[in-house]
């Protein structure tokens, strides 16, 4: 929650430094802060006549932001990978238990038929 607070504080102030979007950014942590979704109310505040390109440019450093929290793993995905892990080597060892009682029975069926 914090950490959006900011995020929309830095684009507040970067959209207040341009003279195209200065009036708009009060509206738009108004509606940021109420919405929690940065380029949904960007998209909703800012006129046509403001560039793409410029939007762009206020989401960049949002949009590196999530990147990097995507590329690091938490502890929980961590986690689950080892369980992922471990069941996958379980179901190996599994797999090969059946493989040798399989084995098994048909050597017990091959040893029956010549006495049946």
């Amino acid at each position: 929650m914090k950490d959006m607070v900011m995020k929309i504080d830095d684009i507040v102030a970067k959209m207040k430094k341009d003279s195209k979007m200065k009036s708009f950014a009060d509206k738009f942590k108004k509606d940021a802060m109420k919405s929690m979704d940065i380029a949904k109310s960007l998209e909703k505040v800012l006129p046509d006549y403001v560039a793409g390109k410029d939007i762009q440019k206020l989401m960049a450093s949002y949009n590196e932001e999530d990147e990097k929290k995507m590329d690091k793993p938490d502890s929980a995905k961590e986690v689950e990978m080892g369980r992922d892990d471990k069941k996958k080597t379980r179901i190996a060892q599994l797999q090969l238990q059946i493989a040798k009682a399989q084995e098994t029975i048909n050597k017990l069926n091959a040893q029956e038929k010549p006495n049946g």
